[in-house]
């Protein structure tokens, strides 16, 4: 067994006697898993765990080209891998192999096999393949956060008030995301969003920032450019998708009202009303210049008051479910952290 066998292996093999003895092998060598049907194992590479794809192009009339050449297989199967095996293939077919190919195949395998034991080879070099990418990303996004959280000490750098808050919105945000269901990817997505979502305060005076008197309606109005000016940085940095969003819409409000355009419901992007209500948590629980933190009670009740109108009623109602249940030790991470004061 390979050294790198346990990223897990789905194969899209129909039972028929060609491939009988691939599969076996395949399951006894590595951490294979014989889906029941192509729709079934489309499904199960897309998921973070899968990371080889050992289909027969004839299984069930599935279209796997088509599959392939999806936004959301193209975006995955670039990072993983894929074996198609062919039991019918005929002289002439080599258009239908070079097609394949560029829609992401790695190995093109025609029935007969020359031998299980080159099979082997194929799957222990692609897996290592992957493990390589995914230690390469894994030093990328180490990289990536660490550049973040440098803009985010700039940031905090001009308010000692606010001091972490964007690092506990992130944290907010993630708990949020992940609670809805998102995938470990997008978790990571909204916590960089969060990280970065109030970066346009950069343009802001810190005259106006730091101000402890209730800002005048000019003052207020030069407050909100934070939005615009932090959509105008972020929309250059193209490195976590919906990135600017997050800076750009998360004081849009559920019933409109908000800015800075106005938008309401699911006109605002999702992320925004994620980061809308971890913004108001953070800032409800935290001490301003013009008021101490707020209890958690209080909180609870401006969060099913506001659910509707500032908030989107369903992340709101997450949000009251994690104050409940997860909350303490978030924010015990985050003492620990030295982020939460």
């Amino acid at each position: 067994m390979g050294e790198v066998s346990d990223k897990r292996i789905v194969l899209a093999l129909p039972d028929c006697e060609q491939n009988k003895a691939l599969k076996e092998c395949l399951i006894e060598n590595f951490n294979a898993y014989p889906a029941a049907t192509p729709e079934e194992a489309a499904k199960l590479i897309l998921t973070d765990e899968c990371k080889l794809l050992v289909f027969d192009v004839d299984f069930n009339g599935f279209d796997w080209y088509a599959f392939l050449k999806s936004e959301e297989a193209v975006s995955q199967i670039l990072c993983k891998r894929a074996i198609l095996i062919d039991n019918n293939f005929k002289d002439g077919d080599f258009e239908k192999q070079g097609k394949y190919i560029s829609a992401g195949v790695s190995f093109y395998v025609m029935y007969p096999f020359y031998d299980l034991s080159v099979m082997v080879h194929y799957v222990n070099y692609l897996l290592s393949a992957v493990a390589e990418h995914d230690r390469l990303m894994s030093n990328y996004d180490k990289l990536l956060l660490e550049s973040m959280q440098a803009i985010v000490k700039t940031i905090d750098a001009k308010d000692i008030y606010t001091r972490g808050h964007s690092e506990r919105v992130g944290h907010y945000s993630a708990a949020l995301a992940k609670a809805l269901g998102m995938s470990d990817a997008q978790v990571s997505d909204v916590y960089m969003i969060g990280l970065l979502h109030d970066v346009g305060k950069i343009g802001v005076p810190d005259y106006i920032l730091k101000k402890p008197e209730k800002l005048t309606t000019e003052e207020f109005d030069i407050i909100k450019t934070h939005t615009t000016i932090g959509n105008d940085i972020l929309s250059e940095m193209p490195i976590v998708e919906n990135l600017a969003d997050g800076a750009h819409y998360h004081h849009e409000h559920y019933d409109g009202s908000g800015y800075p355009e106005g938008l309401a419901g699911e006109n605002i992007p999702l992320v925004a009303r994620i980061l809308a209500v971890a913004d108001a948590y953070d800032a409800m629980n935290s001490d301003r210049v013009y008021r101490p933190r707020l209890s958690k009670e209080v909180i609870k009740s401006e969060l099913v008051t506001c659910s509707g109108t500032q908030f989107d009623p369903h992340i709101a109602s997450v949000m009251l479910e994690i104050l409940d249940t997860q909350i303490e030790e978030i924010n015990q991470c985050l003492i620990k952290h030295n982020k939460l004061k």
